[in-house]
């Protein structure tokens, strides 16, 4: 009877650690810790997938954009190349700023399973130490 609330303890725990990551999923109701956070799981791999889809999208529209400029240096008057020049220096500028802020999103992204799932070993590990303790007396 005294191994309860332990075991009550540690699932609250668990509910806890995984909770942040549901911000953008919808609410499932589960019976059990195993199919939350696989439905956890689900959604940070759908969240990256979205975000790689939509950075995608952007990031191509800036390719467009910086063609578009680079056709109109081409066709420009020198008297105008200068201002062309630099709006697509502008672009290449925003693009690469761009590649870097979502190669780091991206990255955080893909950690966040991995993360999840070192805590929920941890919680784990240490709950089979607490039950083991319990038990043996310590």
């Amino acid at each position: 009877m005294s191994i309860r609330p332990l075991i009550l303890g540690s699932t609250l725990l668990l509910t806890t650690i995984t909770a942040h990551a549901a911000t953008n999923c919808p609410h499932q109701p589960q019976t059990d810790a195993l199919s939350r956070l696989a439905q956890q799981e689900d959604c940070l791999n759908t969240r990256l997938r979205n975000n790689q889809q939509t950075s995608q999208a952007k990031m191509d529209a800036q390719r467009q954009k910086l063609e578009t400029l680079r056709q109109k240096y081409q066709n420009a008057p020198a008297d105008q190349r200068a201002h062309v020049q630099s709006q697509i220096q502008k672009q290449q500028d925003k693009l690469a700023a761009w590649q870097t802020k979502n190669s780091q999103q991206i990255d955080q992204l893909r950690k966040q399973p991995a993360q999840q799932r070192q805590r929920t070993n941890d919680l784990i590990n240490k709950t089979h130490s607490d039950i083991n303790s319990f038990l043996n007396g310590h």
